[in-house]
């Protein structure tokens, strides 16, 4: 086995006894149980041919040197030996992140002479828990879909060529349900559904024509033509993982070239596992991906602004720093990955909340395991990898029976060797844990959630167009007096986020706030820069990073942003017209 290759996570999952492992929160993500198997990432070069002749497991290739496999646990380590292999990672959970704005926006004045902004021409992508194909504002006035194609990676038995999971449903079977009626046969022709109503209304924000208002709710791009990916969810938690969203992105980019159009990728889901600076597998391949074609992709900063969940600090000689951590009662698992400069050395002793103390933790023992009286805490120390300089130390609380100590944790961080003596913590993303836990004296800044740290989308915050204020659940920057060694200028822009009407299921509208609703404010408004510019012949090169700094040349500073850019909202609010060529 060739363990640098293997994630920090992974290594840890398939280093403790299944049992144990079923009861953790993250460490069980990706595995089937029933097969056996694993549903893995891996990143290569060259063919896998040989690997998925030998050992005889299914292949899903990506764009960009990426692909998704299914393989048995005792195969991994034979599967890190080839050379085509580099990187080998499990996914991960993602969480959602939870037109008044049409107008804070300044995309009202695009909608008419010269330009005529609508969206047409272009593809907007949806990647998330699904839509109500019948809402009329998915609908042209004739009654025909607006959607020109839906993946539901839930639905096994059609999934698009390439890929081994869901159903896909074209525009001609859509019309087929819609004509005949969704209780009269439509909902077996396409039995596609959205649970939550989350992607019906970030699709109603990024593309919805209003139909349903007589156009007083119309979304940015009222005519761009939808990609709907309705994301999987097999865990019993019900969320979906990275696996689906690299599968989802793909399969619209793919689509997109196929039918020569820009597209613009709407993402509203996000997790906290890995460093925030960038390097993560699921991040790599988005920046891969976004130098492709004629594409631009969004993301949320997501909503752990002020949820507890990172702390950050500087350690000094002679200096023991203290963690606290609150855990509420019936807590069945949670982990806690500390991100440090690999050369720093410092013992780390954790204290329960009766008194007990483990540690100090060895630093050459890579997989160590603590039985408690009640809980069992699993630690693992990661090498730096080809595609990460910084060590993670990945710590998991598991229950012995069903539910970890409640009460106040410590961890005591004592310096041996220090060179730059700054690290980070997370814990899992708001909404991930069945209760609470919570850093006692949180660090509220660093608080993007991934992807929206990846280098080559564009990161939208939250704020509250009505009054110009910020949206204080919105995930915020580094603050560079607070983190020095961060100095990537995250999120990109805001966008209003706070009591957005949108879309519902069912045929109405509803309120939302969040950052998964500002988002699809600045994916809508890269379609109409793309309309502009390469449907309409203004600029073929209107894509890409281009669309970034558009934007950015035409963000509004808000009255709170002390600076700019600011790890709060980047450089100011969306205004679409700001950001067209004068």
């Amino acid at each position: 086995m060739t363990e640098s290759k293997i994630s920090p996570e992974l290594s840890i999952a398939i280093g403790i006894p299944e049992t144990e492992r079923e009861k953790s929160l993250n460490l069980n993500v990706g595995y089937n149980s029933f097969l056996e198997e694993w549903e893995l990432i891996i990143r290569y070069t060259g063919s896998l041919a040989e690997i998925q002749k030998e050992l005889a497991i299914p292949v899903e290739e990506l764009m960009g040197g990426y692909a998704i496999i299914r393989i048995p646990q005792y195969l991994i380590g034979r599967l890190s030996d080839y050379p085509q292999i580099h990187y080998i990672e499990k996914p991960k959970s993602l969480l959602l992140e939870e037109m008044e704005g049409i107008t804070a926006s300044c995309i009202s004045r695009v909608r008419l002479s010269p330009y005529f902004l609508t969206g047409k021409g272009t593809y907007v992508a949806c990647l998330d828990s699904g839509i109500d194909i019948y809402h009329p504002d998915f609908r042209h006035g004739d009654g025909s879909t607006r959607i020109a194609s839906l993946w539901d990676q839930t639905i096994p038995g059609n999934p698009p060529e390439g890929f081994q999971i869901g159903s896909v449903y074209d525009r001609e079977t859509i019309n087929k349900a819609l004509a005949t009626g969704k209780n009269n046969g439509g909902s077996t022709l396409v039995p596609s559904f959205d649970g939550t109503g989350h992607g019906t209304a970030v699709a109603g924000i990024l593309a919805g024509n209003g139909n349903a208002s007589n156009q007083d709710l119309a979304g940015v791009a009222p005519e761009a033509e939808l990609i709907v990916v309705k994301l999987g969810n097999p865990s019993d938690r019900g969320f979906p993982r990275t696996t689906e969203l690299m599968r989802a992105i793909d399969y619209s980019l793919r689509f997109a070239i196929a039918n020569n159009k820009p597209i613009a990728i709407n993402i509203s889901f996000g997790n906290n596992y890995g460093n925030h600076i960038g390097d993560s597998i699921l991040e790599q391949y988005m920046d891969t991906i976004a130098n492709m074609y004629k594409n631009v992709i969004v993301t949320g900063t997501g909503n752990d602004g002020i949820t507890s969940r990172h702390t950050a600090g500087t350690l000094t000689r002679n200096h023991t720093e203290t963690i606290e951590l609150y855990v509420a009662d019936y807590m069945s698992s949670f982990n806690l990955q500390i991100w440090k400069h690999y050369l720093d050395d410092f013992d780390i002793i954790i204290e329960t909340p009766t008194g007990t103390r483990i540690g100090p933790l060895s630093t050459y023992s890579r997989v160590q395991n603590y039985a408690l009286l009640d809980d069992i805490i699993s630690v693992y120390y990661s090498e730096p990898t080809p595609y990460s300089p910084e060590q993670e130390i990945y710590i998991s609380w598991i229950p012995i029976n069903e539910y970890i100590t409640a009460g106040i944790w410590r961890i005591y961080l004592t310096p041996k060797h220090i060179v730059s003596g700054n690290y980070n913590m997370w814990l899992p993303v708001d909404g991930s844990t069945s209760s609470e836990v919570s850093f006692m004296k949180p660090v509220i800044f660093n608080t993007l959630v991934i992807p929206s740290t990846a280098q080559n989308v564009i990161t939208v915050a939250a704020y509250n167009s009505i009054n110009n204020t910020y949206a204080n659940f919105s995930g915020r920057g580094p603050a560079y007096d607070v983190l020095p060694n961060i100095t990537a200028t995250k999120p990109d822009l805001a966008a209003p986020g706070v009591n957005i009407q949108s879309c519902t299921v069912g045929g109405g509208y509803g309120i939302f706030s969040g950052t998964s609703f500002a988002a699809p404010f600045v994916t809508g408004a890269a379609a109409l820069l793309m309309q502009y510019g390469i449907v309409d012949g203004k600029d073929p090169y209107l894509y890409g990073e281009k669309i970034r700094a558009s934007l950015i040349r035409g963000a509004r500073k808000l009255p709170f942003q002390q600076r700019t850019p600011s790890p709060l909202v980047g450089w100011g609010a969306l205004c679409v017209s700001d950001s067209l060529p004068s």
